[in-house]
C-alpha cells in the first residue's frame, strides 16, 4: 500500500485524532512511530470516531504511544 502525503500534519489531524501536540512531534520526527505508520495504524484499528458507550472520556489512540516530548 502506498501513502502519499503532501502536508504531513494536515493528514495526521485529519486521519487520526492524536493530540496536536503528538502531531507535533510525530512530524518532527521525535516519537518512535512514521506518519504513515501513525495515519495506518489509527486507521486500522477500526474505531473510526466511535466513542465507547459509557465511557467518561473518548480513547484517542488504540494503543498507549509511548514516547517522550
Amino acid at each position: 500500500m502506498t501513502v502519499c502525503l503532501s502536508d504531513s500534519q494536515l493528514h495526521l489531524f485529519l486521519q487520526t485524532q492524536l493530540p496536536v501536540k503528538h502531531i507535533e512531534d510525530c512530524v518532527q520526527g521525535h516519537t518512535p512511530y512514521t506518519v504513515t505508520e501513525a495515519i495506518l495504524t489509527y486507521a486500522s484499528s477500526n474505531r473510526g470516531w466511535v466513542q465507547e458507550e459509557g465511557a467518561g472520556a473518548q480513547e484517542l489512540w488504540p494503543t498507549p504511544v509511548p514516547y517522550e516530548s
